[in-house]
């Protein structure tokens, strides 16, 4: 048996799963956010809590505690947290959402431009990543500067604790903007404006690579065995493609989160100075993902709930909205939203932009509304892929794996199906994340060869949701009214 711990942003969850593929049990424990202090940041030791808790509740029963083998990671990524010498906290952790470097990542633009950062990390520089950060903490945090040994990420934090060795996977270590993710490695140049040395991180390594056994410690506080093997695991994101079967070249996965994620495969890094699109190495050694998202995907619909419902104690349910919204029409009845409550980062990048409804009229009803933040959310999402295909110069797959909160809505992945023009492959298994991170574990323990044997196994249920024939005229209208209005307000 294998656990798949997932290390999320706002709490963990395990999976105790078989080698048939099958999740035996699982656990769940939530872990608040800190924000008294003007950063966003959290407090380390409640993932080691959360772990522990989470890993008990799988193995409550006693039956199973002998036949874990391996143990596999998802982890939240992007979060830095400062620590000493035996790897224990000396400070809250800043999380990946927290965006207050942006001085300091203005700055670093000026002095050496974005092309610079972006040729070495596939990534557009701003006030969120590590090397923004650790320049922010030495400048107003000198003390804490000093004491610190190493700059962790939640996955050689982690793993330290578990096995002694202080291990990040590729796909963490490039969300730092410190990792060159040609060479695989912490770029010599941007230690060097960071501050820090090679010795000031973990260790790069493959995602799902062998890390060691369990501490002796750590085995008697889980209630497991010494022998079990610990594997490097991933970037949550990757572990869901992993689980849903997204890992092979030109493979589409829509993520459909607070912000709406595009990850595609490919077996090259396709840059553009223009546009920026983000690029990460991918769990296979040889191919690479390209990272696109809009800020507002679930977030636009949740905000639609939370102002135009009569009051915060009586919000309408998505469920209800997504009633209503079926009684409009494609189109909203000529309302066009654009989705740009916080910004837009690709093929445009306006942070500052904003969103908007326009073409309303008196006999406007709630129905039209919300579909139209439905429309509008699938527009700007169809506009990322679009860039990308015409990016690539060829056409990617013609299914789109889909995961996430708003996949609930058959009306609303409709809708995406339509304007996308593109076959959706829907997950039923909602905890795709920990799954991933057992399949690493199996594949790491040698119970299969390859992460496609796995997957025969741990085979992926899905819903599909074919593109409407006798729609997709109406949509492809509804797209291009959404690109020239939004074109007209946004800075390409």
């Amino acid at each position: 048996m294998y656990l798949g711990i997932d290390v999320g942003t706002t709490g963990t969850k395990t999976l105790l799963v078989n080698q048939s593929g099958e999740i035996v049990t699982s656990g769940y424990s939530a872990y608040p956010l800190l924000t008294s202090s003007g950063r966003i940041e959290q407090e380390p030791t409640s993932w080691k809590k959360a772990v522990i808790n989470t890993v008990n509740k799988c193995l409550q029963s006693g039956r199973y505690n002998k036949d874990v083998r391996a143990i596999g990671f998802s982890f939240q990524s992007g979060t830095m947290l400062p620590v000493d010498k035996n790897y224990e906290a000396l400070a809250p952790a800043v999380l990946w959402i927290d965006n207050t470097a942006t001085n300091q990542s203005k700055e670093l633009l000026k002095n050496y431009g974005q092309d610079f950062f972006y040729e070495k990390t596939g990534w557009r520089l701003s006030g969120s990543f590590n090397l923004a950060q650790i320049i922010k903490m030495q400048e107003e945090r000198p003390k804490l500067f000093a004491e610190t040994k190493y700059f962790a990420h939640v996955s050689d934090y982690l793993l330290s604790w578990f096995c002694g060795i202080p291990a990040v996977d590729y796909t963490a270590a490039g969300n730092s903007m410190i990792f060159n993710i040609k060479q695989k490695d912490w770029d010599q140049d941007l230690l060097n404006i960071a501050g820090i040395e090679r010795e000031n991180l973990g260790f790069p390594t493959t995602p799902g690579a062998y890390i060691g056994h369990l501490k002796p410690s750590i085995a008697e506080e889980l209630k497991l065995n010494n022998d079990v093997k610990i594997f490097a695991g991933a970037q949550d994101q990757f572990c869901s493609a992993l689980a849903i079967g997204a890992i092979n070249k030109h493979d589409l996965l829509m993520s459909t989160g607070t912000s709406w994620v595009m990850m595609i495969v490919n077996d090259e890094i396709l840059k553009e100075s223009d546009t920026y699109p983000g690029f990460n190495n991918h769990l296979n050694d040889d191919l690479y993902v390209s990272y696109l998202y809009t800020p507002t995907g679930g977030s636009a619909l949740n905000w639609f709930r939370q102002t135009f419902s009569p009051s915060s104690d009586n919000l309408v349910s998505y469920s209800e909205i997504d009633k209503l919204a079926v009684n409009s029409s494609i189109g909203s009845k000529g309302i066009t939203f654009i989705n740009r409550l916080a910004g837009t980062l690709y093929p445009s990048w306006e942070i500052e932009g904003s969103g908007s409804f326009v073409g309303i009229r008196l006999e406007h009803a709630y129905s039209d509304f919300a579909r139209a933040v439905m429309e509008g959310v699938a527009c700007e999402y169809a506009w990322m892929l679009e860039s990308i295909e015409n990016s690539y110069q060829k056409n990617l797959s013609n299914n789109m794996f889909a995961l996430g909160g708003a996949t609930r809505s058959n009306f609303w992945m409709q809708i995406v199906a339509n304007i996308c023009n593109k076959t959706l492959l829907i997950s039923k298994q909602p905890d795709l994340a920990p799954l991933g991170a057992a399949i690493l574990a199996a594949v790491g323990a040698g119970d299969f060869v390859s992460q496609q044997e796995a997957l025969q196994v741990f085979a992926p249920e899905y819903r599909r949701i074919e593109p409407n024939p006798n729609e997709l005229e109406a949509y492809r209208e509804v797209y291009q009214n959404y690109k020239q209005i939004a074109s007209s307000t946004t800075k390409l």
